[in-house]
């Protein structure tokens, strides 16, 4: 077997790495879509709100 070969243990551990940065991906992915969200709605707000003190 050479040096460069991996076991099946290093194998099923960059496994388990890459799964991890995966998730933590689909976690920041989906954090970044509720501010999106919550940023979209905080515009219709002040918009709204400037609409009504703004004289037409």
């Amino acid at each position: 077997m050479k040096k460069k070969d991996k076991t099946k243990y290093q194998l099923l551990n960059e496994l388990f790495e890459l799964s991890q940065r995966i998730a933590e991906s689909e976690r920041l992915e989906a954090g970044h879509k509720l501010a999106d969200e919550i940023l979209s709605e905080s515009e219709i707000r002040y918009r709204r709100m400037v609409d009504a003190v703004t004289p037409l």
